[in-house]
Formats: C-alpha cells, structure tokens, sequence
C-alpha cells in the first residue's frame, strides 16, 4: 500500500498557477464587464498588474498587454476617443512592464509610477506635437495614470502588509 504525498513545490506551483488565473479573470472582469471611471479601472488594473508576481516572462507580459486590448475592445473610458487609445498600446505595454520591473527592484516604490506615467506622457505629448491626438488625452494619458499606478501601489502595499500580518510575519 503505497500513498500519494502532494509536494510543497506542487502546491506551490498550483497557487501561483490560479493566482494568475484570478488575475486574468479579473482584467476580464474590471475591463469588459464593468464600465467603471478611468480612475478606478486604472487603480484596479495597477493593483492586479502588481498582484501578479509570477516568475514567468510570458505571464508578465500577458498582464501588460491584456488590459488595454479588453479596453479598446469594450470601447468605455475615453468614448469616440478610444480609436486613439489604438496608438498608444505599445507603449502602454512597455509602460506597464516597466512598471513591474522597476516596482520590484525594491527601490523607492512611487518611482516605478513616475516611469509608468511620464513615458506614457511624453509619448502622448509627441503624438499631440504631430496633432495625432486631441487635447484631452494629455491629462488622461499623464497625471490619471501617475494617479491610478501610485493607487494600484497604495493598494498593492495595504493588501501585502495585511496579508502579512494576517499570516503572522512581520
């Protein structure tokens, strides 16, 4: 009679595994479901983004691009200017990986939303230069992002600490 034993490592494996899945439901959900502000989808997407600490280059990557393609999908924050959002979505990917990286690097966390938000801005900026976007933009594409990524930080940080104290580290 032999018995089946389930490793730590499995378990591991298994959580992150649904962790993500969570994630991706989420995205979903927030995005395409829900027809929320700027500021609180943004929030809510930083707050996922950061939730999502998987070792996997791809998932991470995943979780950059998702959210703004379920965006321009659903057509909800900017109106008839979503079809601008179409020009920003390499540099929103880019923006949000950056994101990620430079939020764990365990530096100072609220830099990781200044890089987010100003180069998505000076991006914004050089297509307003061009007059490839209307004005409005620039206040969507600058201070709300560096607003909705410092949130998705604040939260991030209170939901970390919580769950630490909940699980009793310190």
């Amino acid at each position: 009679m032999s018995k089946s034993y389930v490793s730590l490592k499995d378990l591991r494996i298994t959580y992150t595994r649904y962790k993500t899945y969570i994630c991706f439901l989420l995205i979903f959900f927030c995005t395409m479901v829900l027809n929320l502000p700027q500021i609180i989808q943004g929030t809510v997407v930083n707050f996922i983004i950061l939730s999502n600490q998987s070792k996997s280059r791809a998932t991470k990557i995943l979780v950059c691009v998702i959210p703004s393609v379920f965006t321009v999908i659903h057509n909800t924050i900017f109106g008839i200017n979503t079809k601008f959002l179409l020009l920003f979505l390499p540099i929103i990917w880019i923006s949000n990986y950056l994101y990620i990286i430079s939020y764990n690097t365990k530096q100072t966390r609220l830099f990781s939303s200044i890089i987010k938000a100003t180069s998505i801005f000076i991006y914004a900026y050089v297509l307003y230069s061009y007059k490839l976007i209307p004005s409005p933009l620039l206040v969507n594409m600058g201070l709300l992002q560096l607003i909705t990524s410092s949130l998705g930080i604040l939260f991030y940080s209170l939901s970390k600490s919580n769950n630490q104290k909940l699980s009793g580290q310190s």
